[in-house]
């Protein structure tokens, strides 16, 4: 028998962007290997990056989703 542990859920309050959000207790998560275009800064894209951040927010602001902590091996960053 295959034993599932159970994941920590959370509730997504607001998305800056297209791959970061804020949980209602106020913390940040970074979603795991997702690249969206930049909104601020010399790599900015504004159009796509609002559009990503929209589409992302239509998916999760206002519910409650499972928060699986991982590393995404290309960027190195602890999501």
């Amino acid at each position: 028998m295959m034993l599932i542990a159970a994941l920590a859920s959370v509730f997504i309050a607001s998305c800056y962007d297209g791959n970061t959000c804020r949980t209602n207790t106020g913390e940040r998560i970074r979603l795991a290997c997702i690249d969206t275009p930049e909104l601020r800064g010399k790599r900015a894209n504004p159009k796509p990056a609002v559009a990503a951040r929209d589409y992302r927010r239509s998916l999760l602001v206002g519910r409650e989703v499972a928060n699986d902590i991982s590393t995404c091996k290309r960027i190195q960053n602890k999501i």
